[in-house]
């Protein structure tokens, strides 16, 4: 491969109004870190503002490019959580749905598997919810 095919393969979506983004002092995405990166992407020469071979359009995410990485019912949370409030009584209910509703779904698979919890092939199925279990609890 080619330096120059290299150098363009990787491209940034950036628009200055992310800037504008305000989750709160103690959220990680900060407005001063991320202009801090793109300073110094521009200032080390691996992305400029302007070249189009380095940035793509700034656009919504469609739902198809967003279920490359997130579950569906967290998508769909999202899309509720973002409705005028005359869906407040759904934002309501998934407030209380995912912090209780997930950890119970974690439960009641760890629960019902108890007695193979020893197993090399539960181990491998149950993944990261198996690595908080103590056997002496189930």
């Amino acid at each position: 491969m080619s330096s120059t095919s290299a150098q363009t393969r990787a491209r940034l979506i950036f628009d200055a109004c992310e800037l504008q983004y305000d989750f709160g002092h103690d959220h990680p995405f900060q407005a001063r870190r991320l202009a801090a990166l793109i300073d110094l992407l521009e200032s080390s020469g691996l992305w400029h503002s302007g070249d189009e071979r380095h940035s793509l359009p700034f656009r919504p995410a469609s739902i198809e490019e967003l279920s490359l990485i997130h579950l569906p019912e967290y998508i769909s949370a999202v899309q509720q959580l973002s409705m005028p409030e005359e869906n407040l009584g759904v934002v309501i209910l998934m407030v209380f749905v995912y912090p209780l509703g997930i950890p119970s779904i974690f439960f009641t698979v760890l629960y019902r598997a108890r007695h193979n919890l020893e197993s090399p092939a539960t181990k491998m199925q149950l993944g990261f919810l198996y690595d908080a279990y103590a056997l002496d609890v189930w």
